[in-house]
């Protein structure tokens, strides 16, 4: 089998991958790097090309072993969804931890230790 499938979302390396043997949607997201911290782990959503009718949309729950081990096929778009205040949780942690960072790290020229 060749082709590509394609991933978006809260997963940490989105984008295009090939598809060079049968490959289930537990694989691809491992291809990704895996699902990031902030994202709805239990809410999957597959888009699928269907001969004749266009794409389809199959929302997945990945907790659930049948939805795991779907195929992916050429052209399929997986979309792992984000957890709007997850994400914000996660960012703000980085945010606020780097002050603290430049803060600690500050030493005053002007106040050094005379011996």
């Amino acid at each position: 089998m060749a082709g590509n499938f394609f991933v978006d979302g809260a997963v940490r390396r989105p984008g295009s991958y090939p598809i060079r043997n049968k490959i289930v949607i537990s694989e691809a997201l491992l291809t990704t790097g895996g699902i990031a911290p902030y994202a709805l782990k239990d809410s999957l959503m597959l888009i699928r090309n269907v001969e004749g009718s266009g794409r389809k949309i199959i929302e997945l729950k990945f907790n659930k072993p049948d939805h795991q081990e779907m195929e992916v096929q050429d052209g399929a778009i997986i979309i792992v969804k984000t957890s709007t205040w997850g994400k914000m949780v996660h960012v703000t942690g980085i945010i606020i931890g780097i002050p603290g960072l430049i803060w600690g790290g500050y030493h005053d020229p002007e106040r050094q230790i005379k011996s």
